[in-house]
């Protein structure tokens, strides 16, 4: 099955975000598979099934992409200066761009 994955913001004095799945075809196209409350502006980076997303706490979040249970979780950088946005996953690696850039095992988290 194909999903779509999205990062919905709500600014309500802070910034909030919410991570959630789609189905984007069939019978039930459009409704939520799952939602996961955050806070994060980058887009999510997908690789089989897993989700990566950074967080605005300088951390590194792996989702299941069927379920949504949180797979596992790694911090970046410090919270001196802005979180980083972007991730990209490369081979068995994820990239995050957080006032450096750090490297983690996809599978397990640990900083590379």
């Amino acid at each position: 099955m194909t999903r779509s994955f999205s990062i919905t913001v709500l600014v309500i004095g802070a910034v909030l975000a919410t991570a959630t799945c789609r189905d984007p075809t069939g019978p039930g196209a459009g409704r939520t598979l799952w939602s996961v409350a955050g806070s994060s502006l980058a887009a999510p980076a997908v690789a089989d099934s897993t989700v990566y997303f950074a967080s605005r706490t300088h951390a590194l979040v792996a989702l299941d992409t069927r379920t949504g249970a949180q797979r596992w979780q790694a911090v970046a950088g410090s919270g001196v200066q802005p979180p980083g946005e972007n991730v990209l996953v490369i081979g068995t690696h994820v990239i995050m761009a957080d006032n450096a850039l750090f490297g983690f095992d996809r599978t397990t988290g640990a900083r590379e």
